[in-house]
């Protein structure tokens, strides 16, 4: 996500944790950046059915759009 992209409309619970607007649902998403070892973790279906299994098999797994998203938020800040 580049700087000339303009970020969600993002809420910094505590810490590392935010909750981040799905671009699919009405639903938003919680992320915590702490969690999984620093990789992250996301409430989105696709990091609860796809990234978070890979990752926890030692599989390379990239993080999905809302905790990329939470990165580059807290970079921004």
């Amino acid at each position: 996500m580049g700087k000339e992209q303009r970020l969600p409309d993002i809420v910094h619970l505590e810490q590392r944790r935010f909750i981040i607007p799905s671009r699919t649902s009405p639903d938003p998403h919680l992320v915590d950046l702490d969690e999984c070892g620093g990789f992250g973790e996301c409430s989105c279906e696709d990091y609860i059915r796809r990234r978070r299994p890979d990752h926890l098999r030692g599989k390379q797994s990239q993080q999905c759009y809302h905790i990329k998203t939470a990165i580059e938020y807290e970079k921004d800040q």
